[in-house]
């Protein structure tokens, strides 16, 4: 039921976009820098690439892939490391008409965690889900910069942790 609702609910914010042409193909790449929250042991930050593809409905709805990849060096051995890469469907709600539109982001997703130590790794996969806000910069008609800070929770067997994501890159429309 819950399904079905979720559905509806997208169908009738789409819908009106879709008839007027104003559905449109978005992806966005971007840096990003990632504190480490709680349950993240000796790993204290790590860096990355972000991103982004999906569809913008008028000028502010989106609904994303979001995509994040951050490695998280460990402090006293150069050889190992943690990897996370994340997979979100996410839904984006850009508020005001100006040139700078502050928004919001969320949605549930996939994480795999890649812990590797030399040349040997293993990978684990759990639920995770974003939740974050950022701005949308208008650079020109076809591009947006934005800036974002999210926060991850992963919900790992038996345990959970997290970390904040923070994001420039650029957005095209």
């Amino acid at each position: 039921m819950k399904k079905i609702l979720a559905l509806g609910f997208l169908l009738a914010v789409t819908t009106p976009y879709l008839q007027a042409g104003e559905a449109r193909f978005t992806a966005g790449v971007g840096l990003a820098g990632a504190p480490s929250l709680d349950g993240f042991g000796v790993y204290s930050g790590g860096g990355g690439i972000d991103g982004n593809i999906g569809f913008t409905f008028g000028d502010h709805f989106a609904l994303l892939l979001a995509i994040d990849s951050i490695v998280f060096p460990h402090p006293d051995f150069s050889d190992v490391r943690l990897g996370e890469v994340n997979l979100f469907p996410s839904v984006r709600y850009a508020f005001g008409d100006s040139n700078v539109r502050p928004f919001l982001i969320g949605g549930p997703g996939l994480n795999t965690e890649i812990f590797t130590v030399g040349n040997s790794s293993q990978t684990f996969r759990s639920f995770a889900f974003h939740l974050g806000g950022g701005m949308l910069i208008d650079l020109s008609q076809a591009v947006d910069l934005y800036i974002q800070a999210r926060f991850v929770n992963v919900m790992a067997d038996g345990f959970s942790y997290s970390f904040l994501p923070v994001s420039v890159g650029v957005q095209f429309k």
